[in-house]
């Protein structure tokens, strides 16, 4: 059985929410489903975190649990926007207003339960991958990782053991961008024509490890840092039908 909970004060019908801030663009509905035991046999408590925003393309590394099990959420398409529930009632930021951010939102905490997020924005006619760290009692940190990409699609983010972030993204090629002391770096993980869907993760040594879709010839693909040389290494991982796994 399902239950469903509205925030205090909203109309029960979806009809009666109408419509948001954008014309003849019905207000999508940001749900968090949260499971009460570990049973599956139990009930699942359904609440709508959001209905008034514009909002697409999330992924399922929008969400991320702190430290207590409390849910926070990026997403957004007209602006950045960043929820949390802190055990009582859901808070909302707008973490950046500038035109069109907020797709493709990649989530992550620290240690200190700072959210880092990465996503696409455009401004000037640029697209660009973004970072940005927020906090519930200080100002948002916007930083732009790379101004100068043609296709703005699926970040991906994961902080390594010094709280750095590292970001996969799709820029017709997959590209990797990391920020350390010296400020950000980006570089060129595979060729063109690759890049959707991308995920990225780091080991326990602090190499990084991406899995990514290559839609020239429909390959499933992943890529890990040599440790040897500290160059990413692209593997296909499940190839088009009639072709062999193999190192690139």
């Amino acid at each position: 059985m399902f239950r469903s909970r509205p925030r205090p004060g909203q109309p029960t019908n979806p009809v009666e929410r109408g419509y948001g801030t954008h014309a003849n663009t019905l207000a999508p509905l940001l749900r968090i489903s949260a499971l009460c035991c570990a049973s599956f046999s139990q009930t699942w408590e359904i609440e709508v975190v959001e209905d008034g925003k514009l909002f697409a393309n999330m992924t399922d590394r929008s969400l991320r649990l702190d430290a207590q099990n409390l849910p926070h959420v990026a997403y957004g398409a007209d602006w950045l926007y960043y929820a949390w529930h802190d055990g009582t009632v859901w808070h909302y930021e707008v973490a950046d207003s500038s035109p069109q951010a907020g797709r493709y939102a990649s989530l992550a905490l620290d240690s200190s339960g700072y959210p880092h997020v990465s996503y696409c924005a455009a401004s000037r006619l640029r697209q660009r991958p973004v970072e940005v760290r927020t906090s519930r009692c200080d100002r948002v940190h916007c930083q732009i990782v790379d101004a100068e990409v043609s296709a703005w699609e699926y970040t991906s983010i994961a902080l390594d053991a010094s709280g750095n972030p590292h970001i996969s993204y799709r820029d017709s090629v997959l590209k990797h961008a990391y920020r350390d002391t010296m400020g950000w770096h980006t570089e060129v993980v595979d060729g063109q024509g690759v890049g959707k869907y991308s995920s990225i993760a780091l080991d326990t040594a602090g190499f990084l490890h991406i899995s990514y879709y290559e839609y020239t010839n429909g390959d499933l693909k992943y890529a890990h840092q040599d440790a040897t040389a500290g160059t990413f290494r692209p593997w296909i991982a499940k190839p088009a039908r009639g072709s062999v796994p193999h190192w690139r």
